[in-house]
């Protein structure tokens, strides 16, 4: 949402949008890594959830009137 309202008041939209997925990958994958204490097999489960969650979501609001 920051992202969003603020890519027509920038020079560099392109350099916006990467920095701004790059720092929310890294918060995120952060969190799971300390939520799953470094077990690489639980991170893996935990990101595969939230794609299929994330999926389910977009879809929800697509169908919203």
């Amino acid at each position: 949402w920051w992202t969003s309202r603020r890519v027509g008041t920038t020079r560099a939209p392109g350099l916006l949008f990467t920095g701004s997925f790059v720092v929310r990958m890294a918060v995120l994958l952060g969190g799971l890594w300390l939520v799953t204490r470094g077990r690489l097999v639980g991170t893996a489960v935990a990101v595969i959830a939230i794609r299929v969650s994330r999926r389910f979501v977009v879809n929800a609001v697509r169908r919203a009137p």
